[in-house]
């Protein structure tokens, strides 16, 4: 068994602190399920996967610091999954924001499933890789990780549901600069220590500032609109 370096404990560790964000995020907006709006099980949903998303991540980092038969294999499926739930994610998030951008009652099938193209593709091209590696590749030997210069391409659909996302929600000005301020961040720690995953985490504070800065409100005009009701205002 190999020593963990300090980029593969980093990760995990980071992965560890997306988990509790989230499950703590969880635990603060319980009193949303009530209402039961398709809004809130999008973004709910996006929760559990991102959650999913991290142990996946920090499985793999684990995985890929043991040397020991079998274990590329899983190295490899493990990384599949992260991609995957990567994109669904996103995916989530994206249509999370085209949905309260639309303000309709129910959801566009059609929409849905274009806005599900980019993920949709990702894990065929991952499929692909299993066969004909183009992505990366775990020596069967030493389990190293080995990426291909096409190995960004699992990065794509998360790039371009952001895009998607900055166009449809409407963000102020002043949540729009948080957000770009987040991404700008988030790429910067590519040049700083590319062996650093710290995507989950960018994932999972873009999540806590969904809650800040729109469902939260929209739960207390709710509150407040149901108040004056009462009161005959």
């Amino acid at each position: 068994m190999k020593v963990f370096t300090e980029n593969e404990l980093t990760t995990i560790a980071l992965d560890a602190a997306a988990v509790l964000i989230l499950f703590g995020v969880i635990y603060y907006t319980s009193h949303y399920r009530r209402r039961g709006r398709t809004d809130d099980k999008l973004y709910f949903g996006t929760l559990i996967v991102t959650i999913l998303c991290a142990f996946l991540n920090g499985g793999a980092y684990a995985v890929d610091a043991i040397s020991a038969s079998g274990f590329p294999v899983l190295n490899i499926l493990l990384n599949d999954l992260f991609f995957i739930t990567l994109d669904i994610s996103f995916c989530l998030m994206t249509v999370y924001f085209d949905y309260r951008a639309r303000r309709e009652n129910v959801l566009s099938r059609k929409r849905v499933c274009l806005i599900a193209l980019p993920a949709v593709l990702t894990a065929i091209a991952l499929v692909i890789n299993h066969i004909t590696p183009f992505i990366f590749r775990v020596d069967g030997t030493t389990g190293a990780f080995e990426e291909f210069p096409f190995f960004y391409l699992v990065y794509a659909a998360p790039a371009i549901y952001t895009v998607i996302v900055i166009i449809v929600s409407r963000l102020n000005r002043g949540a729009l600069f948080v957000l770009l301020m987040l991404i700008a961040a988030r790429i910067g720690l590519v040049f700083v220590n590319h062996s650093i995953s710290s995507t989950v985490l960018f994932l999972a504070v873009v999540l806590v500032f969904i809650h800040i800065n729109e469902m939260r409100y929209a739960f207390y005009d709710e509150e407040q609109n149901s108040t004056e009701k009462k009161e005959g205002v």
